[in-house]
């Protein structure tokens, strides 16, 4: 219905803040419903589904611009929102607990602070943000790496972008029983190590124009991803029972501004988008390497909680 391209753009800003809401709201709802533990698979049962749309959403897009025009998409979009509204509205029940704190003001930095504050909350948050970062490194560059510098088809490059949704899936959807295995310090640890791996690795071939020079490291990383992203949102989270929407709410923020933000800075320095792309896979260690010899008491915590 947009005749000028403003109102395009006001109503896909009115978009992206329906759709932070929606993630605010679903995260903080499995944090009030379930225990840690469960609550790790089912995150990581999310990452798997949240993973399907990078690999379906090109091939759907494509398909109704082809058939019906561009707006088309828009128009699937509000289908299924609405559709999705009446859902909620009839089945979805309310899971705030009754000891949520609730703030008389709309905005206050005050109720932000307990969290800020939670050594178990920046760890974890730390963590979420770097395999994000990760995530947003791999897309900022690999349509130039794999399209300009490789010489790959529109076609060879959707294939090897799913391949890549495709490890998220299986590692998603794997990771809780892993997890209930190895335990969540190990899972992290283990993730860490194999995104160093993947980012060394990078290194040494960062030269090449061969796809799957790139692309290895990024399904090494990516299998992190999975595992981290289970066992951190909700280690995040878990301490705060009575406030779960406040920090599902900074968690997100973290994780996709902070990320971008860490993303932004590493690509202004004076090397290549694959050595870059490397130093970015390399931070989670760091991160890890930090709070293992400065705060031992939250790894005792994580190993028994």
């Amino acid at each position: 219905m947009a005749s000028v391209v403003e109102v395009l753009w006001f109503s896909r800003v009115l978009q992206g803040l329906g759709a932070c809401a929606i993630s605010v709201c679903v995260i903080s709802g499995v944090r009030d419903s379930y225990s840690l533990a469960k609550a790790s698979r089912i995150y990581s049962y999310l990452n798997g589904v949240i993973c399907v749309i990078p690999a379906l959403a090109p091939m759907l897009g494509g398909m109704l611009l082809a058939w019906w025009g561009w707006q088309s998409g828009f128009i699937l979009m509000y289908a299924y929102a609405v559709i999705m509204a009446f859902v909620v509205i009839l089945k979805l029940p309310e899971t705030l607990p009754e000891n949520t704190i609730k703030q008389k003001k709309l905005f206050s930095l005050a109720r932000y602070k307990p969290i800020l504050v939670n050594p178990k909350f920046r760890f974890h948050t730390g963590m979420v943000m770097l395999f994000m970062a990760i995530i947003i490194g791999y897309i900022s560059m690999v349509s130039v790496q794999l399209m300009v510098v490789m010489k790959q088809s529109t076609f060879a490059f959707s294939l090897w972008f799913g391949a890549n949704a495709l490890v998220n899936i299986i590692t998603s959807f794997s990771a809780p029983k892993i997890i209930d295995r190895i335990g969540r310090k190990q899972a992290i640890q283990i993730s860490s190590l194999m995104a160093l791996f993947a980012g060394v690795g990078l290194l040494m071939v960062q030269n090449s124009v061969e796809p799957l020079a790139l692309m290895i490291p990024v399904f090494i990383s990516s299998t992190g991803v999975g595992f981290v992203f289970a066992v951190s949102n909700a280690g995040a989270l878990a301490p705060f029972g009575e406030r779960a929407g406040t920090a599902s709410a900074l968690l997100g923020f973290f994780q996709m501004t902070g990320a971008a933000v860490i993303v932004a800075l590493i690509n202004v320095l004076p090397f290549t988008a694959m050595a870059n792309f490397a130093l970015v896979m390399c931070l989670p260690i760091i991160w890890l390497a930090f709070h293992s010899f400065s705060d031992q008491a939250l790894f005792k915590l994580e190993e028994t909680s």
